[in-house]
């Protein structure tokens, strides 16, 4: 029986690789758009040495321990001449250009030209532009509460105010 076991966001952070994570729900939309493919390994620093190759390294969120029947088909996903006891595995999109990164970090830092679907996570990953357009993100959400706590504190103000009559 093989242990196998599908490495995603958690368990590729412990691996200190720089990495994008984008969420198993999008794999039927970017098929259609990049080639994933499945890198299998028995141990961590055999995958580690394996995804040295891909950069940037972008994987599929997903996790899981699967054995032998399990439901998924994992069995069959397994390469043939495969004899250890331990399969992890990785699904990471590969084959991908530098021409085809940029236009993707600029569908991702320009959200008013979004052509994706699902969320892109970049928590493990560094780039100078992500690191500007993170500030600037932060920038605006202070920005936005600094303004929402002077309105709140003047909609206090005008509703807690004594009220005068003109009446006798």
């Amino acid at each position: 029986m093989v242990d196998i076991i599908a490495y995603g966001k958690a368990e590729m952070a412990k691996t200190g690789l720089k990495f994008v994570s984008i969420p198993v729900l999008s794999i039927p939309y970017l098929d259609k758009t990049f080639y994933s493919r499945t890198i299998w390994a028995e141990s961590p620093d055999e995958l580690k040495t394996k995804l040295a190759t891909c950069n940037p390294i972008i994987i599929f969120d997903q996790t899981g321990n699967y054995g032998d029947n399990s439901v998924r088909g994992f069995r069959e996903k397994l390469p043939s001449d495969w004899k250890r006891p331990n399969a992890i595995f990785v699904r990471v999109i590969n084959d991908i250009d530098i021409n085809t990164w940029s236009k993707i970090l600029s569908n991702v830092l320009e959200p008013e030209n979004l052509n994706f679907t699902f969320k892109w996570d970049f928590e493990y990953y560094s780039h100078p532009h992500i690191e500007s357009y993170n500030k600037k993100m932060e920038n605006i959400k202070m920005n936005q509460s600094s303004y929402d706590d002077r309105e709140r504190a003047e909609y206090d103000a005008a509703h807690t105010a004594p009220k005068f009559s003109f009446r006798r």
